[in-house]
């Protein structure tokens, strides 16, 4: 539920709990009845509540230093969920910088999630979390995330707020802290920190109620070790307006895109690139990307982050005319400016049923900060009913 080592911590992380508002006296309160009043609230709600569409606003900032602002709509019913994300930020083309924008579609009906990518007019495999607000409905079952080592520490306070504060600790120093506001029983604050010592927290602010009933953070910030990554306002909640299934069903002519696993098998830093992208991808020559920072199978994918001692701009150009000039057919790609010299881009492209995703981070004139990930999947094409 909650997603505790991502990396870059999409994130992207919004969490909403919906409860009865109920005293409860510090001095009862145990973690067994905390569990236990969360878990009726948590039945109450389920029966009531057939449906949510909500509407958000959010602002991400980029390692670094792109910033992102997307519009976003949830909508769920039952095990469904549908997102759109409309996103905007600063695109770099020929000297100028220019608003560039981007919509993704998220659907997940109950038994698979799939992306919607509107350049390719393709549904594709989701092989990694794309959903901002998955979570939306997900934190009021935080205590599933409990382990037999979790404790009630005792109470403190946030933003005012007496709360309680849960302790779940990890492996070594990984551990998970969530403040549990003592009068509201809503979440007022998740912290966790990662193998690597980074220190995420997510605060839930301007809690308001919704149909008079349900308590609702309507602010949340994600920080990663003290440093703002996310900005997310919710606009607007609706509860039980009559969601047709119809709406988690795609646009006819769409292209279903079924992903199948790739040969995979476990590397170190240390190791060279899998032959298995070495020798479809065609490496930049000299073996200047050398270092595998992590490579992993995931869903049906194989995912490979890695760092190049190369200039950006070089990079990008070798993988986008070297993948043209053997026969790739571009989907999409873009290059984004931010600040003064850092540059986003990503490239889209297929071959003989292989789809491959590179996006590539890095500064424009230094040779030492180029990283980045490629995605790399078959693909069978199935049009959709």
């Amino acid at each position: 539920m909650m997603r505790r080592n991502k990396g870059y911590v999409v994130l992207m992380a919004v969490l909403i709990s919906f409860i009865f508002a109920r005293p409860v006296f510090s001095s009862e309160m145990t973690l067994d009845t905390l569990i236990i009043l969360m878990e009726e609230q948590n039945i109450a709600f389920e029966n009531e509540v057939k449906d949510i569409v909500m509407d958000l606003t959010s602002q991400e900032i980029m390692p670094n230093g792109l910033k992102v602002k997307s519009r976003i709509k949830f909508i769920s019913k039952g095990k469904k969920t549908k997102e759109v994300v409309a996103m905007e930020f600063q695109e770099y083309s020929g000297g100028k910088k220019k608003p560039y924008k981007l919509t993704k579609m998220a659907i997940d009906d109950g038994e698979n999630k799939w992306v919607f990518d509107p350049a390719v007019f393709r549904w594709i495999p989701s092989f990694e979390e794309e959903v901002y607000a998955v979570d939306i409905v997900d934190l009021m079952k935080w205590q599933s995330d409990l382990t037999p080592e979790a404790k009630l520490l005792g109470e403190d306070v946030i933003d005012g707020n007496p709360a309680y504060l849960v302790d779940i600790p990890g492996d070594e120093e990984v551990y998970t802290k969530i403040w549990v506001d003592q009068r509201r029983l809503v979440v007022l604050k998740v912290e966790y920190r990662d193998s690597e010592g980074s220190v995420t927290s997510e605060i839930f602010t301007d809690i308001r109620k919704v149909k008079k009933k349900w308590d609702l953070p309507f602010k949340v910030e994600t920080k990663k070790d003290g440093e703002l990554l996310q900005t997310l306002v919710v606009n607007s909640v609706k509860i039980n307006s009559g969601i047709s299934d119809q709406i988690f069903i795609p646009p006819k002519g769409t292209i279903w895109v079924e992903a199948q696993a790739l040969a995979y098998r476990d590397i170190s830093p240390e190791d060279e690139m899998p032959s298995e992208l070495h020798d479809n991808i065609i490496m930049y020559p000299d073996s200047e990307i050398t270092r595998v920072i992590d490579a992993r199978s995931q869903g049906a994918a194989l995912i490979v982050k890695f760092r190049a001692n190369v200039k950006y701009k070089k990079l990008y150009k070798f993988f986008e005319k070297s993948l043209e000039s053997n026969g790739w057919r571009i989907n999409d790609s873009f290059v984004a400016k931010y600040r003064k010299s850092g540059v986003l881009s990503w490239i889209s492209a297929e071959k003989d049923g292989i789809a491959v995703e590179i996006t590539i981070a890095g500064a424009d004139k230094k040779r030492d900060f180029v990283q980045g990930v490629i995605t790399y999947y078959n693909a069978r094409q199935e049009n959709a009913k």
